[in-house]
């Protein structure tokens, strides 16, 4: 692969991408842990990669940023960039579907919350709370009927996993 320098830094930006490959890694296994299993750490690192050259071929070292300081965001932001692009949900739905997701789980926690606070007032928990679990019920099962909606992409139906 032969990459573009742009004003003759063919040399600096070269040894820039070469010393910060490290950071590539670094920041795909961090992005990594918050990811489904069958995300690939090699994945992440190429397009990782394409996020150093751009910030190797962008870097000003006139304004006093520290290059891994700088390059960290481009990095982060091209694996995400590449990440969205293999993703068939739309960014919303997959952020109304991670909500749901989570619903359950903020439901549980309020009510052992609500438990530890009902011992103390002398009532039960589930005096108040019936229709905030519900409501967390219902939206959570709202949203996973989303998931398996059939998406429209590419002029083809298809089911969404």
């Amino acid at each position: 692969m032969c990459v573009q320098f742009g004003n003759g830094g063919h040399l600096a930006a070269e040894q820039l991408v070469t010393t910060h490959v490290w950071l590539v890694r670094a920041i795909a296994k961090k992005v990594l842990e918050k990811l489904p299993c069958h995300v690939e750490l090699n994945d992440l690192i190429e397009d990782g990669v394409f996020g150093l050259i751009a910030a190797a071929q962008r870097y000003d070292p006139a304004r006093g940023i520290p290059f891994p300081l700088y390059a960290k965001h481009r990095i982060r932001g091209a694996i995400l960039d590449g990440l969205r692009r293999v993703d068939h949900l739309s960014r919303d739905l997959r952020s109304k579907v991670k909500k749901a997701d989570a619903a359950p789980l903020r439901t549980n926690r309020a009510r052992s919350r609500a438990g530890g606070l009902a011992g103390k007032h002398g009532r039960s928990h589930m005096d108040g709370n019936v229709a905030g679990a519900e409501r967390h019920r219902h939206r959570a099962c709202t949203f996973r009927m989303l998931k398996r909606e059939t998406v429209r992409a590419g002029g083809r139906r298809r089911v969404a996993a």
